[in-house]
């Protein structure tokens, strides 16, 4: 007898492959090789496809669509890529890449889905194509589920490889020599032992080779990177402080704000005393937060730099900064209310927190 969960699944499928079939038809070709718009190339650079770029100095540039959060994948990514290329590791870098629907991630919604992975039933395959085909249509550039590897483990390796043939064919036509009689290795295309020449050397010519429509990636047998211990390819800048971050971003009119947070889960501020910042210099609003979804409300403090939001929270009695960093366990137990309460009643007290049934106060300045 045929299950109900089989019927269902398998009559959602046959009825996607319907959507697929139109969808596939209005996107773009489904290839993960060259970018819609072209990669910005600063200095000597080349690009020889959309994960990759080539400076006559002969340092190899891998566009990165992974955020790294520590996980390691800007090295773990960049290795497969280096491994098809046949680059000197030493010469390989790592760039962030732009926003552009070649660096969706295609298997962050079908990793996540709730089939086993030795089913390989076509209910499943259809559920995962149909997955992927979503993911490519929203164009999400997402990094977690641990799927960065997943998914880049095809398109970075055929980029490889695909800039490796089109180096060893710009070097075969200068040489004139046959190209699969050319080989990539260690940052260099030689050809047996009469010639040499560096990735660097090769890439202005390379650049106009057609890039392959087909490649064969390299047997595991034939690895010498991946497989390999190296160390964090983007640890040197996080030691020495030239990694930019986040926070790093200045755009011009830049605004800061500091939000003090009711300490206890579902609070919301009912008050405060906008007199005593608005004249403050260099100081632009404050204003309430609302608690959202059955969070957590708050006020914040809008100002031009960060210090200064900071310090008008932190610059009252001693009791006021133990309470905007936290300090709120008088209020955690009902039975301890009226110190609570007392705490309101001194000068000073200007913003009102209520959760009920309990009542919590923090000083703003």
């Amino acid at each position: 007898m045929l299950a109900r969960r089989t019927f269902l699944i398998g009559g959602a499928s046959v009825a996607g492959l319907g959507v697929l079939a139109i969808g596939w038809s209005v996107l773009p070709p489904n290839g993960r090789l060259l970018p819609e718009k072209p990669l910005d190339t600063p200095g000597s650079n080349v690009a020889l496809n959309g994960w990759l770029m080539i400076d006559t100095g002969n340092h190899v540039t891998i566009v990165m669509s992974k955020a790294e959060m520590g996980q390691g994948i800007h090295t773990g990514a960049a290795m497969l890529l280096a491994e098809e290329l046949g680059a000197d590791w030493s010469q390989v870098r790592v760039v962030e890449a732009p926003i552009d629907p070649l660096y969706t991630n295609r298997e962050n919604i079908a990793h996540a889905l709730a089939i086993r992975p030795d089913d390989h039933s076509w209910t499943a395959q259809g559920e995962e194509e149909g997955a992927r085909f979503l993911a490519r249509f929203v164009g999400t550039m997402v990094t977690g589920g641990s799927t960065s590897i997943v998914d880049l483990w095809k398109p970075m390796r055929e980029a490889g490889a695909s800039a490796r043939l089109m180096l060893c064919a710009a070097a075969a036509k200068a040489w004139k020599a046959p190209v699969n009689e050319c080989e990539a290795r260690a940052g260099q295309v030689v050809w047996g032992s009469a010639k040499s020449a560096t990735f660097g050397e090769l890439v202005e010519a390379a650049k106009f080779e057609q890039p392959p429509t087909h490649v064969t990636l390299k047997d595991k047998s034939q690895f010498t990177i991946i497989g390999q211990r190296f160390k964090r390819i983007e640890a040197q800048s996080k030691i020495d402080g030239s990694a930019r971050f986040g926070i790093d971003a200045l755009p011009p009119d830049l605004l800061y704000a500091s939000v003090t947070m009711c300490p206890t889960l579902g609070g919301r501020a009912t008050g405060f005393d906008r007199s005593k910042v608005k004249n403050t210099e260099r100081v632009h609003d404050i204003f309430k937060v609302d608690a959202f979804h059955g969070g957590t409300g708050g006020v914040a403090v809008i100002a031009e730099n960060p210090f200064i939001a900071m310090r008008l929270r932190h610059r009252d009695q001693p009791e006021s900064r133990r309470a905007a960093n936290g300090e709120w366990d008088y209020i955690r137990a009902v039975g301890r209310l009226a110190a609570a309460r007392h705490h309101c009643e001194r000068p000073g007290a200007a913003a009102v927190f209520s959760r009920f049934p309990a009542r919590q106060y923090v000083d703003l300045p």
